[in-house]
């Protein structure tokens, strides 16, 4: 650039697209098509009744005839009341996913042997692979929610009373105890609900999605995995909406991410023996998931929740390194003139250093069990104040939770530095290049 002093400025920016290949496009389609019901089998010989057979290279029965299975039917009809196989599959609208990146830098020589490097660099994905969740629990709509509340609060909801008529949740006759059948008088579904050891904790601990689960999968009381509220006429599709399967997952593009960075780079050429390189990095990085493949969302209805810091994210990164020639031996200021035998045993010395400071990763804290989802190990959505110096972080771990709409703080840092003393190879004039850069991109 002409501005500022000739041929001491330089402007770079670049950008570039790229798409994934057919080799992403196509993963994981004998996982999401193999192990529908129905389509695949995995026969042995136990199962074909030849387990206790001797088999050996003349043995007039190889090779193993395969049977065709009588069991196994591709495209059969799931049954209601099981609830133990999956299914999965591919949106139809399923695209190649693709990555944009960009930089911009200025650089600029600010004195001899001493350059600034100031650039922007940022990366941005669109429509990366993910799996969403078709059969989470619904708890709102039908009225879970509430009446889970009303009974978690000692009170007795209209709504289980009506769902549990006639079953039996604990053995017994004892109705104080929730023990015997509900019949919304002596004994109501919420009182059974709090005496039945199992939804006690889901009641205690508030997790309403593991609660609305066991009602949709439990044979408890029925014999049938959705038996304690089909049995009293709710709709097979009461609270999942696709109750003959225990899982139903759709490969689409539902993912996005992006990074953002400021990096400021300050590099001394080799001069005199001395050599540095220092950079600053400030990024930030957010996505939904720091790889590709299905993710857990924490709010099916609000999938936007999961897009937080990546794992990998770093707020600041300080680098330096750096070597210095010491001064003795020939040519140097010192001990220039020792004997022959002094002069080889102190020339050519050299102090390199390495300096990295940087921020820690974000805490990620995660819940035992759901709070309104069906799957357990989801991020809480309960909100609540995180320490802001690590050694206060011991004090709250047990109480404090994020909410995933909240940015994870950042409360490690990591600080690396070497020192080497090294002897050069080479003698000190031959040397006209800086030390490669370090800095993070």
């Amino acid at each position: 650039m002409p501005w500022g002093g000739k041929e001491k400025t330089v402007v770079r920016a670049g950008y570039g697209i790229f798409y994934q290949g057919a080799a992403s496009f196509n993963a994981n389609l004998s996982l999401f098509v193999g192990n529908n019901p129905g389509l695949s089998t995995l026969p042995s010989l136990a199962s074909l009744q030849l387990g206790t057979k001797y088999f050996n290279f003349a043995s007039s029965d190889l090779p193993v005839p395969i049977p065709v299975p009588t069991t196994v039917k591709p495209l059969t009809q799931e049954p209601f009341g099981v609830k133990s196989n999956p299914v999965l599959g591919f949106a139809d609208n399923r695209v190649n996913p693709y990555i944009q990146n960009f930089n911009f830098e200025i650089q600029r020589e600010i004195a001899k042997n001493l350059t600034l490097d100031t650039r922007y660099i940022g990366s941005k994905g669109t429509r990366l692979y993910g799996g969403l969740s078709l059969n989470d629990v619904n708890i709102y709509e039908n009225g879970i929610l509430n009446a889970f509340n009303i009974t978690r609060a000692g009170g007795n909801a209209p709504l289980f009373d009506q769902m549990l008529n006639g079953i039996t949740l604990n053995t017994g006759t004892n109705a104080t105890l929730g023990q015997g059948p509900v019949n919304g008088a002596t004994l109501t579904g919420s009182a059974a609900l709090r005496g039945n050891t199992t939804t006690r904790a889901f009641l205690a601990n508030g997790n309403a999605g593991q609660f609305a689960n066991f009602l949709n999968t439990s044979t408890t009381g029925t014999n049938r995995a959705g038996g304690l509220f089909t049995r009293n006429g709710f709709a097979e599709n009461f609270i999942s909406a696709n109750p003959q399967y225990a899982l139903a997952i759709v490969g689409n593009n539902p993912g996005s991410s992006t990074y953002h960075s400021l990096n400021i780079e300050l590099t001394k050429r080799l001069s005199h023996g001395f050599t540095n390189q220092f950079a600053y990095t400030w990024s930030k990085a957010l996505g939904e998931n720091d790889g590709d493949g299905a993710i857990e969302y924490w709010d099916p209805r609000n999938p936007h929740l999961n897009h937080t810091r990546a794992g990998f994210d770093r707020t600041h990164d300080f680098r330096s390194n750096g070597t210095f020639e010491m001064p003795f031996g020939p040519g140097r200021p010192f001990l220039a003139n020792a004997p022959k035998y002094v002069s080889r045993l102190v020339e050519r010395w050299q102090l390199g250093g390495i300096f990295h400071w940087s921020t820690g990763a974000p805490v990620t804290l995660t819940a035992l069990n759901a709070e309104t989802t069906w799957c357990p190990s989801r991020q809480p959505s309960t909100l609540a104040a995180l320490p802001t110096h690590p050694s206060s972080l011991h004090l709250s771990r047990r109480a404090a939770v994020t909410s995933p709409t909240r940015p994870a703080a950042r409360i490690t840092l990591t600080t690396s530095r070497r020192l080497a003393i090294r002897r050069s190879a080479t003698s000190p004039h031959s040397r006209a290049s800086a030390v490669p850069s370090q800095t993070r991109l």
